[in-house]
């Protein structure tokens, strides 16, 4: 028996090896931040699927229906 992601679909985020050559080559013309350690933990949470179906941060709506409902 094999487990099934939530939502049904298991999210991917990380690039393929053309693709990150690609993304290295323009990181220099790209914005960057400083993140905390809890940002980085949920970033690298949605590139590994561990937050599936989630393909990314949550927009404020979302956000707000999350804490008003206790579900995505």
């Amino acid at each position: 028996m094999s487990a099934m992601p939530r939502g049904g679909k298991l999210v991917n985020r990380y690039a393929d090896f053309p693709s990150a050559r690609d993304l290295i080559q323009r990181t220099g013309q790209m914005k960057s931040w400083q993140l905390t350690g809890r940002e980085a933990t949920d970033l690298e949470m949605i590139a590994s699927g561990a937050f599936s179906p989630l393909t990314g941060f949550l927009g404020s709506a979302d956000y707000h229906s999350v804490l008003n409902r206790m579900r995505l």
